[in-house]
């Protein structure tokens, strides 16, 4: 019986994860304005929760070649980062020290989540309020994203603090 319980409990987490990997390239598509129906997600953690709904969403996706986007042409993406995203996915240094990067793993050495390129396609959406510079905001609202071409990786981070 305790079988029969343990093997009904393992398909129940093997369709959860399956569902919730579908729901991140739902979202992320609808954010970037990217078709990532064929894309294959390769990394998701989401920290998002609690009263306010604070988190931090990272995915990593692989896009097939034959299909790679025309990012001319999607609204919101750039050939090239701009500082706040600069400051956001890397970190940069200025006179009076480091600042960033605010989007990293999860892990002991809060090591960057965005590998810097030296080539790709970069989108950052800004969903606060606030007025100003991002960096000097009291609280965060940003999706960013991060194509690329060599590898037809996809990086996406959405930040709610």
């Amino acid at each position: 019986m305790i079988k029969h319980w343990i093997c009904w409990f393992v398909l129940l987490v093997f369709l959860c994860s399956g569902i919730g990997r579908e729901d991140v390239k739902t979202r992320i598509a609808a954010e970037t304005g990217l078709d990532l129906s064929n894309a294959q997600v390769v990394h998701c953690s989401n920290s998002h929760g609690g009263f306010h709904g604070d988190g931090l969403t990272l995915a990593r996706l692989l896009l097939p070649k034959e299909n790679e986007p025309d990012f001319a042409k999607i609204s919101g993406w750039q050939d090239q980062p701009g500082e706040a995203f600069c400051v956001l996915a890397y970190g940069i240094f200025r006179a009076n020290g480091q600042v960033g990067p605010y989007i990293v793993e999860e892990d002991p050495l809060k090591t960057a989540f965005f590998p810097e390129l030296s080539a790709g396609w970069y989108f950052l959406r800004d969903d606060s309020p606030e007025t100003g510079p991002v960096i000097d905001r009291h609280s965060l609202n940003v999706t960013l994203a991060q194509y690329d071409p060599a590898t037809h990786t996809l990086w996406y981070a959405r930040l709610d603090t």
